[in-house]
């Protein structure tokens, strides 16, 4: 099992406010094509979207107008770091305790999400599919 970084702090960071702050701990990652290879998709953002942020990788969630909250992007920089990747999304689960759904799109053979009780939902074609955790 990998090691928590020595720094595994979450900064919270709302686009919109601050983001030169956001963007000085995220920028390098966001611009990476390496990046977007490994979340098959690149990176964006639109004001309202929250980040979860610590020194090796990051979360990015949006509500929508219904509650449900999508979490958009899950990326560390070692991509066996699930230290890092659980302290992430417990830290978004945590600030949306009250939402009936997250939900996330990821690989079909991710292992991260079913620790977190999220059920996979066979929408997506190919590698991907839709990762849900319904209130109980």
């Amino acid at each position: 099992m990998p090691k928590p970084s020595k720094n595994t702090r979450i900064y919270k960071f709302v686009q919109g406010e601050k983001d030169s702050e956001l963007f000085a701990k995220v920028g390098h990652w966001c611009v990476s094509p390496e990046v977007h290879k490994r979340l098959g998709i690149a990176v964006s953002a639109l004001p309202g979207d929250v980040w979860y942020v610590n020194d090796s990788g990051f979360l990015q969630a949006r509500t929508a107008k219904n509650g449900s909250v999508h979490i958009r992007f899950l990326f560390t920089a070692d991509e066996k770091d699930t230290v890092n990747q659980e302290s992430l999304i417990k830290s978004v689960l945590s600030d949306n305790e009250a939402a009936e759904l997250v939900f996330t799109n990821d690989r079909k053979d991710s292992k991260i999400w079913k620790k977190f009780k999220f059920t996979p939902v066979e929408k997506e074609k190919g590698t991907f599919c839709r990762w849900e955790k319904k209130s109980s």
